[in-house]
């Protein structure tokens, strides 16, 4: 969107200049034998028209590329929470289950997702001509929140493997299971979750901006419901996975 927006920029000046020397012609009248002010209109004024045709396909350019651009980040974003949201659940379900032994991959199944729409929403180049309040609220975004996010999914398949490697190495015993009332484990999984509800928080919050924005367009109540109201339970993580070995 920054080319849209320097072209558009460039080719209105010229556009500009050439309806500027356009109308001098049609008013200022000479001829010089070789050369006449109707020569001069009829040329600068094809020029205008080209350029003009050019000015109106950058814009129509532009404003598609906002409009796709907006889309990508608020279905990102949106999975982005719903993703977290889950973590933020399958974590709880441990820190309220505490003899339930914890996976050494509880932090890493959605990762790479996670990080790779992270990197989407970063490398948007997502401008505008105005500098609207999405345009601001993006730019704080992808300077405060994309690499935390990355950071945080890192921390969690990092550390939690370091605490349940510790916890078995301080017990003396390779196979034993971790739980959350193993110090190290809990400690992790309570520091996962917070930090994660942080996160939610603040796509929330720019979520609720573009739906205020584009009512039309964004329904981001419903999705956030949606993506609440998602439940799980030992249960039914211990049922799928028989189910599957089965």
């Amino acid at each position: 969107m920054s080319t849209n927006i320097k072209n558009i920029k460039w080719f209105s000046i010229i556009t500009g200049i050439f309806l500027a020397l356009t109308y001098l012609f049609s008013v200022v009248k000479f001829d010089c034998g070789f050369m006449s002010s109707d020569f001069l209109f009829v040329a600068f004024g094809g020029i205008f028209a080209s350029f003009c045709v050019v000015l109106i396909s950058e814009i129509v350019k532009y404003n598609l590329n906002k409009k796709a651009f907006e889309d990508f980040i608020y279905q990102n974003l949106s999975l982005i929470y719903q993703l977290l949201k889950n973590e933020i659940q399958f974590s709880k379900l441990y820190s309220t289950n505490k003899s339930e032994p914890v996976p050494e991959n509880l932090y890493s199944t959605n990762a790479q997702l996670i990080i790779s729409l992270c990197n989407g929403v970063g490398n948007t180049d997502y401008c505008t001509i105005n500098n609207n309040i999405i345009s601001k609220q993006v730019k704080g975004l992808k300077l405060e929140e994309m690499y935390p996010i990355i950071n945080h999914v890192n921390n969690g398949i990092n550390y939690l493997r370091i605490a349940i490697l510790q916890t078995k190495l301080d017990k003396n015993n390779a196979s034993y299971m971790p739980v959350y009332m193993d110090p190290l484990v809990g400690k992790t999984i309570n520091k996962m979750i917070s930090d994660a509800e942080v996160r939610c928080k603040a796509i929330d919050g720019f979520l609720k901006v573009m739906e205020s924005v584009y009512p039309k367009r964004f329904e981001w109540k419903k999705d956030k419901a949606q993506a609440d109201a998602r439940t799980f339970s030992i249960e039914e993580i211990n049922k799928s996975r028989d189910s599957f070995f089965e």
